[in-house]
């Protein structure tokens, strides 16, 4: 599978990590017959780290402004990667301490969506991620994990 860069590569002086995303292949794409389906990765290296990780599906599903998935790097580290609506002004990660908000006005469009990744620190938990502050995530709520 052929993913485009869609990130700068962005690190914390230990790992290094990026978002690609394309097209999904043929499988992918069978689930969701007549729908555009995209699959977005994170790519992750460092010390005893080297790998790649994501999801795929309908661009954004219907009426959601904001697709995520979270889970832990080979070594522990978690991270959270998302692609959104490029219209929102910043993507906002909720863990379990802060919020944190990434300005979002300068990140560029790739497949009609704007895309980050990044890390969770060592002593907090992430808990969602969404673009409008009026915005929650509905009840019955289950993000995507990958567990490395």
């Amino acid at each position: 599978m052929d993913l485009t860069p869609v990130t700068d590569r962005r690190t914390d002086g230990r790992l290094t990590w990026w978002v690609e995303a394309g097209p999904a292949e043929e499988i992918m794409a069978a689930l969701h017959p007549g729908r555009d389906v995209l699959m977005t990765d994170i790519q992750i290296a460092g010390p005893g780290v080297n790998e790649g990780w994501g999801f795929g599906g309908p661009p954004l599903e219907d009426g959601k402004r904001v697709e995520f998935m979270y889970g832990r790097a080979q070594d522990g580290t978690e991270f959270v990667i998302a692609r959104f609506d490029p219209t929102l002004p910043a993507l906002h990660l909720e863990t379990t301490r802060r919020v944190i908000t990434v300005d979002a006005r300068r990140l560029p469009v790739h497949f009609g969506l704007k895309f980050w990744a990044q890390p969770i620190p060592a002593d907090e938990e992430f808990v969602t991620a969404y673009g409008d502050p009026s915005e929650s995530p509905p009840l019955g709520w289950a993000p995507q994990r990958h567990d490395g």
